[in-house]
C-alpha cells in the first residue's frame, strides 16, 4: 500500500514549558499536518468543558492513533517522573501501554534539552530507549524527515535481502567476498581514523566501471529503450554502496573527507570515458545517468557534512577525458558529466507518458530506493546550473523539475544569509565576493541566465528565489 493511502494519525505530548517552547511544539505540529499526518494536540482539539485526563488517555490508548511523540525537555521530564500534572498522568498511561499493550514503535521521544554533561534530558521510562534529537534548531529540517520517516514506517536504512552465496574457488578468495570485506572495513567505527584513508583510496581504485556498469545485451522483443530504463533501476543497490562508503570517508576526518573528494573525482572521469560504449547511440545512457547522478550526490554529501571547499574542489578541477584511443586525452570541465538521455525521451514517446521529465522521475525513484535524501539532491543540482550558466557552461538540473513553479526557499540557502554558512555556499556556486553575487542576480533578472522551464515555458523554476540570492545579498555586511 503506498504511504499516501495509509492513514497517519498522531498524538502529541508536551510540556507547557513558556510561550517559546510552546511557539516550537505548535509548529511542529503544523509540519507533520503538512505531510500528511494527522496531527493531535490539545490546543486545537481539547475544547472548553472537556475532561483534559479523559482526552490524553483516549489519545494514548486509541487503537486509530497510530503514533505518539514525546516532546521532553527539563520541565517535561521533571513532571513525569514525578507524576506531576497532565504531564504525570499522561507519561503513566505511556509507560503502561509501553511496556505492556502496544507495539513498541507507538512511542517515540523528541528530545529538546540536554542536561550539562550533554546528555538527553528524558523522562526515566523513556531513558533505555532510542530518541530522535530535536536540540539543535539548525539540524531541524533532517531531524523532521527522520521523525516522517518514523511516522510512514520508511526507515532511512533498510535492511538488505539475503544474497546468493559466493561462487567460490579452490585457490583465491572470491572477488564478492573481498569486496565486501573492503567495504565492512571502511565503514566500520575507528575512532582514531586509523587506515581509513588507505581503506578509502583502495575502494574507489578497486571498483571495475566494466563490471558494475555491463552493457545491455539486446533482448528479442524488448525495446532498447526499456532495457536501458529497467538498468537504471537497477543501480540503487550500487549506488547505495559507493555513496555510503563515500559518505563515512567524509565524517571521519578533513584528510579523508579530501581524500574520497579525489577519488570520487577520478572515479568519475573513468565513468565519462564509458559514456560513448555500446553499439547504439543509446547504449551508454544508463552510464551517463549513474555518472550524473553520483556527481550531484557526491556535493550533496559534501555540502550536508559542512565540506563546501571540497565540493568547490571536486567542480572545479578539470575532468581528463581520454581520446584516439587512450593515447592522449583532454581537459573537459563537469559539465560534460551531465548528459541528455535520448533512450528516456524514446519511451516518454513511445508509452505516451507525457511526463515533463522522465529522467527527474527516475532521479527521485532511485534516491527513494537508494536511501538518498532527494531534498539534498535537488538543491545540489540547482547549485550545479547556477555554477555551470554563470560560467559559460551547460548543466540541466533535471531533478529540479519536483520543484518548478514552487514558492519558498531551499534549507541550504536559508542558512546562507549567515556568515558561517555564505562562504560554503558561495565556494558551491563559484563565486567569491559580494559584487560577483550581486552579478549573478542581475544576470537572472536581465535572463542573460534563463531559469530551467520545461514544456515550453508553462513550468519553470524560480532561481533566485528557491535559492534565497536577495536575501544572502543583502545580508552579506561588509
Amino acid at each position: 500500500m503506498a504511504i499516501e493511502e495509509i492513514k497517519r494519525k498522531l498524538f502529541v505530548s508536551y510540556s507547557w514549558t513558556d510561550q517559546k517552547h510552546m511557539d516550537w511544539v505548535i509548529q511542529l505540529a503544523t509540519d507533520l499536518r503538512t505531510n500528511g499526518i494527522d496531527t493531535v494536540l490539545d490546543k486545537w482539539h481539547l475544547r472548553e468543558g472537556q475532561d483534559a485526563h479523559a482526552f490524553m488517555e483516549q489519545m494514548v490508548t486509541d487503537a486509530d492513533v497510530n503514533k505518539v511523540i514525546i516532546i521532553s525537555d527539563r520541565k517535561y521530564a521533571e513532571r513525569a517522573d514525578q507524576r506531576v500534572g497532565g504531564v504525570g498522568a499522561e507519561s503513566q498511561i505511556m509507560s503502561s501501554e509501553l511496556y505492556g499493550k502496544v507495539d513498541q514503535t507507538k512511542f517515540v521521544a523528541i528530545c529538546r534539552e540536554n542536561d550539562e554533561n550533554d546528555r538527553a534530558i528524558l523522562p526515566a521510562f523513556l531513558r533505555s530507549r532510542i530518541y530522535i534529537d530535536f536540540v539543535n534548531d539548525d539540524l531541524y529540517e533532517d531531524r523532521l524527515e527522520q521523525l516522517l520517516r518514523w511516522c510512514y514506517d520508511k526507515p532511512l536504512y533498510i535492511e538488505p535481502e539475503i544474497g546468493q552465496p559466493p561462487a567460490f574457488s579452490d585457490n583465491n578468495i572470491s572477488p564478492v567476498i573481498r569486496r565486501q570485506a573492503e567495504f565492512s572495513r571502511i565503514t566500520r567505527t575507528q575512532p582514531d581514523g586509523s587506515g581509513s584513508v588507505s581503506a578509502v583510496v583502495e575502494f574507489f581504485r578497486n571498483i571495475s566501471t566494466d563490471e558494475a556498469l555491463p552493457f545491455s545485451q539486446d533482448v528479442e522483443g524488448v525495446p532498447k529503450d526499456e532495457q536501458i530504463y529497467n538498468d537504471i533501476l537497477a543501480l540503487p543497490g550500487l549506488i547505495s554502496r559507493v555513496i555510503t562508503v563515500f559518505e563515512q570517508s567524509v565524517r571521519k576526518s578533513e584528510l579523508s573527507a579530501q581524500t574520497a573528494s579525489d577519488e570520487m573525482h577520478r572515479y568519475l572521469e573513468r565513468l565519462l570515458s564509458k559514456y560513448e560504449g555500446g553499439n547504439t547511440n543509446w547504449s551508454g545512457d544508463f552510464v551517463k545517468f549513474y555518472g550524473q547522478f553520483m556527481l550531484v550526490a557526491s556535493v550533496a554529501v559534501l555540502m550536508d557534512n559542512g565540506h563546501g571547499q571540497a565540493a568547490d574542489a571536486i567542480l572545479a578541477e578539470p575532468f581528463v577525458l581520454d581520446e584516439h584511443g587512450g593515447m592522449t586525452a583532454k581537459s573537459v570541465s563537469f559539465g560534460r558529466i551531465g548528459s541528455y538521455l535520448r533512450s528516456l525521451e524514446a519511451r516518454n514517446d513511445r508509452l505516451k507518458l507525457r511526463r515533463l521529465s522522465l529522467h527527474g522521475d527516475l532521479i527521485k525513484q532511485v534516491c527513494d530506493t537508494a536511501g538518498f535524501s532527494f531534498r539534498n539532491f535537488v538543491q545540489a543540482d540547482i547549485a550545479l546550473f547556477i555554477r555551470s550558466a554563470n560560467s559559460g557552461d551547460r548543466w540541466w538540473p533535471d531533478s529540479a523539475v519536483y520543484v518548478s513553479d514552487a514558492h519558498g526557499v531551499l534549507p541550504w540557502y536559508i542558512r546562507a544569509t549567515s556568515s558561517k554558512s555564505r562562504s560554503s555556499i558561495l565556494s558551491l556556486l563559484g563565486l567569491k565576493t559580494k559584487a560577483d553575487l550581486a552579478a549573478l542576480i542581475e544576470k537572472f533578472n536581465t535572463r542573460q541566465i534563463k531559469n530551467p522551464e520545461w514544456s515550453g515555458a508553462w513550468s519553470s523554476v524560480d532561481v533566485v528565489q528557491l535559492t534565497n540570492l536577495v536575501a544572502i545579498l543583502e545580508s552579506w555586511k561588509d
